[in-house]
């Protein structure tokens, strides 16, 4: 008998949540599993047509910024109007999801998975008051990193299942081709070193940070571009941020992209200064292409590093610090080598998608 699941998300734009979901939905078995989405959002969002697409059902009620009473209304009215689901998968980064493992819980659904996604978030006083109210709703638990799995459950990590978010590892091999087509779209000479980021322009990634390294990137290296690929409530703020650094020449906002592994191949570098990530999926595709690549040590889980491309840094250097070594790193020569390194450490997609159906099956 078909199994019916229901996603639960904030909403479904571009990032390293909904990314794991969409690769779930992409994958998992469909002559087993119905999916559905509940989305605590009631805008478009960039996966709806695909979703739709796949006959999927979206649900929306409305978020906690609208209103606590609001939100709790909603969520009755649906999980009572909606009954019959099998499992309530719900991904987040803060225990107040807690509200929907209790309304899925009050109407009868047997399992009740949350997921952690991520190692910090805003009103952490909150998060901690509601965070042992996650292991009386939800009957099964779930990480992708340890670091997440600690900042999430005040569980013992051994009855946390640590899901490491994985790729499909063949779309990010470096190509010379692509390489080339980007750097022509983009204008950029190939004598030109690339920087590149990719995260939402957020305060978690810390892209303010990013522009002083690049200013004394610049200041070594002024034929060095930065690619900011992305969007986000900061854009504004930033692009102010580049007149103020003198960095105009030197610095493309490319907004949300579809083709990712392309830009990879165009740059030699990757560098995100993230406040906090639940994993950083984004660093093992950068590795995976054959990107040297910097994130943020404490901040960016051990996870992450599937190959000596991955470097940490403190948060505590400075700019200049941090563009010594950026400059230094000694430029990989085959970067096609590293294709493999998802698969080596065990983030391939058919190893998740068999966690994530094992889960649905208990």
């Amino acid at each position: 008998m078909m199994k019916r699941i229901l996603e639960v998300v904030n909403g479904m734009n571009m990032g390293g949540i909904e990314n794991f979901v969409m690769n779930v939905l992409r994958n998992i078995d469909t002559d087993k599993y119905k999916v559905d989405f509940l989305y605590t959002l009631k805008a478009e969002t960039y996966f709806d047509q695909e979703i739709l697409a796949r006959g999927c059902h979206i649900y929306k009620v409305s978020g906690r910024s609208e209103g606590a009473l609001s939100h709790l209304k909603e969520l009755n009215t649906f999980f009572k109007e909606h009954k019959g689901y099998d499992v309530v998968h719900i991904h987040y980064a803060f225990s107040s999801c807690f509200t929907v493992a209790m309304y899925a819980r009050l109407y009868g659904v047997k399992n009740i998975i949350i997921h952690s996604h991520n190692t910090n978030a805003p009103h952490r006083i909150l998060h901690y008051m509601f965070r042992p109210l996650l292991s009386l709703f939800g009957t099964q638990f779930c990480a992708c990193s340890e670091m997440a799995a600690r900042w999430m459950f005040s569980l013992p990590l051994h009855k946390v299942n640590i899901i490491h978010n994985a790729i499909d590892s063949n779309k990010y091999l470096y190509s010379e081709i692509d390489r080339k087509a980007i750097r022509e779209e983009l204008q950029i000479e190939e004598d030109c070193k690339v920087i590149g980021c990719i995260g939402r322009l957020a305060p978690q990634k810390n892209h303010v940070f990013l522009l002083k390294i690049m200013r004394q990137v610049v200041d070594r290296d002024p034929k060095t571009i930065l690619l900011i690929i992305g969007d986000g409530p900061l854009k504004g703020y930033l692009l102010n941020e580049v007149q103020t650094l003198g960095l105009a020449d030197n610095v493309k906002f490319l907004g949300v992209r579809n083709d990712i592994p392309s830009l990879l191949s165009a740059m030699d570098l990757f560098v995100l200064p993230s406040l906090f990530e639940g994993l950083g999926i984004v660093f093992i595709e950068a590795q995976c292409n054959g990107l040297n690549c910097f994130g943020t040590e404490k901040h960016v889980p051990k996870e992450a590093q599937i190959s000596e491309l991955m470097h940490y840094l403190p948060l505590e250097k400075l700019p200049s610090e941090w563009a010594h070594a950026i400059l230094n790193v000694k430029p990989v020569e085959d970067r096609i080598r590293y294709n493999r390194c998802a698969k080596d450490y065990g983030y391939s997609m058919e190893y998740e998608i068999k966690q994530i159906e094992l889960l649905y099956d208990k």
